[in-house]
């Protein structure tokens, strides 16, 4: 199929808004692209810049050109796929000569070509439906929205068997899920294999058979520039003056404008703890020597034990050190308890511990016998803590009643930025992972954003670290508001009777 021809069948449909469609340079990049061969076009883009009338309309030029076509098209959830379906429908009956060439079965959600014999045909994003598909040429669209990359990965697997092609069009993702991990690692892999080039507003990264084309903002670049923004979102529709209405719209909110606007990956509102929030706190390390109380989350099998430190030389001044991150085999196989005493001694061999707080229950107590155990003396005379840290350990327990003031004493702490923290990578992502979970109309506690234990889910659920740093938190500070009663000299008196 010539670029040419695609263009020119482009440019025959018409849009809902009776305009005929006019591919503008950024379309015609990713349609240039699968005109050449390319086995695997992966468009990001901010939402507003025409993403499912470039999916659509693609389909159908594939439809058209290419003999006994099969293009699966599938969208993130049902209520997606109907709209993407409604839009390659309206081109076809809007576009003089199209109605003609093709056949709608709009309830069963396909469009054929009688005249190449080809068939498009829309799915959700389920990788069991999609399993009996051998596609030329399958659509994904919000790519990032999909429950998994499974329906990625099992049509990939089948593009040898009719030299096809995916084409992935989508937003930005949350940080640390399953869709910006495949996306970094393409990334990587092109600066090893092929070339990644970088312009403001636009990153292009090649090898053979790949080509992905990323439009977002810099990391370096201001989220409230305009003209920085209007740079990401190339169609000539938006403008520098419609993004300043949406900026000053009364709803705005900054991790929705971040992510679909800008085009940087940020987490959903529902995180219990704002990105910007978190990154405004002041960054600070614990010195080493200086005693420190640690809280630990223990997770054997599945979920991770974090250990983190704390250092409060001062009531508004509650520094976080860098966590120890135990992560289990997650093979089936459980974490080896010897793994965890190594990680509380590598922190008190650099600040003494003093305290642990903890919920033993959770196959902790074992842990709490080594803590409390006086250690052991080597041949040397230094202290052999194989034995034991002789520390002092606290329970913190999971009950509601508990986890609802550790949640509050931990929201206040960052409202007011008593907090420090080391900035530390892992820390950040276990504190911005987590939700606020209601308990009742006005209580809530830390939670995992998903329940399920999926290996594709680990790296977007795991909260340890925040669990195991506001329950020490919260055993530390508890007492900082419980203010003694104001002296009293009158029961010092020595009175006559």
């Amino acid at each position: 199929m010539a670029l040419e021809d695609a263009l020119a069948l482009g440019r025959l449909m018409v849009l809902d808004t009776g305009e005929h469609w006019e591919p503008e340079p950024f379309q015609v990049a990713v349609i240039d692209a699968l005109c050449r061969g390319v086995d695997r076009v992966w468009l990001e883009i901010p939402e507003g810049n025409a993403k499912t009338t470039l999916a659509a309309a693609v389909a159908i030029i594939h439809l058209f050109f290419v003999p006994d076509a099969d293009a699966p098209v599938a969208a993130a959830s049902r209520d997606q796929t109907n709209v993407l379906l409604r839009q390659a429908l309206g081109l076809v009956r809007r576009s003089p000569g199209l109605p003609e060439r093709f056949r709608c079965f709009e309830g069963y959600r396909r469009i054929t070509c009688p005249g190449s014999a080809g068939r498009l045909q829309v799915f959700a994003a389920d990788a069991g439906t999609g399993d009996g598909v051998i596609p030329t040429l399958a659509i994904l669209e919000e790519l990032h929205r999909h429950p998994s990359l499974e329906l990625y990965r099992t049509w990939s697997g089948k593009l040898l068997k009719r030299r096809g092609q995916i084409l992935i069009i989508s937003t930005a993702g949350e940080p640390g899920a399953e869709y910006e991990q495949a996306k970094t690692a393409a990334i990587e892999e092109c600066a090893r294999q092929g070339e990644v080039h970088r312009e403001p507003g636009l990153t292009v990264a090649t090898m053979p058979g790949f080509e992905m084309r990323l439009h977002a903002l810099a990391a370096d670049e201001d989220l409230e520039d305009l003209e920085a923004v209007k740079r990401a979102n190339p169609l000539r529709a938006i403008t520098i003056d419609s993004l300043q209405a949406k900026r000053s719209e009364p709803t705005w909110n900054r991790q929705h404008w971040a992510r679909f606007t800008c085009g940087r990956p940020a987490r959903d509102n529902d995180s219990a703890i704002a990105e910007a929030e978190w990154l405004a706190l002041e960054r600070e390390l614990i010195p080493a020597g200086e005693p420190v109380a640690v809280g630990a989350d223990f997770g054997w099998k599945h979920d991770t034990t974090a250990l983190v430190p704390l250092w409060t030389p001062a009531p508004d001044r509650r520094v976080l050190g860098v966590p120890r991150i135990v992560v289990p085999p997650r093979d089936g196989t459980s974490t080896e308890p010897a793994r965890v005493r190594e990680a509380f001694i590598a922190i008190h061999r650099v600040n003494p511990i003093t305290v642990v707080a903890m919920d033993a229950s959770a196959g902790g107590a074992q842990i709490a016998e080594w803590l409390e155990a006086e250690p052991g003396t080597l041949e040397d005379g230094s202290p052999d803590y194989e034995q034991g840290l002789g520390v002092e350990v606290v329970e913190v327990p999971p009950t509601n009643t508990v986890q609802t003031k550790v949640y509050d004493a931990w929201m206040e702490a960052v409202r007011n930025r008593w907090i420090r923290h080391p900035f530390d990578d892992q820390l950040t992502q276990h504190v911005l992972n987590a939700i606020a979970k209601p308990v009742s109309h006005d209580r809530y506690r830390f939670d995992r954003p998903n329940p399920s234990r999926a290996a594709r889910h680990q790296d977007r659920r795991v909260i340890d670290a925040l669990i195991a740093g506001s329950s020490v938190h919260w055993q530390q500070t508890a007492s900082l508001d419980d203010k003694p009663p104001p002296l009293d000299l009158s029961a010092y008196r020595i009175t006559t009777l």
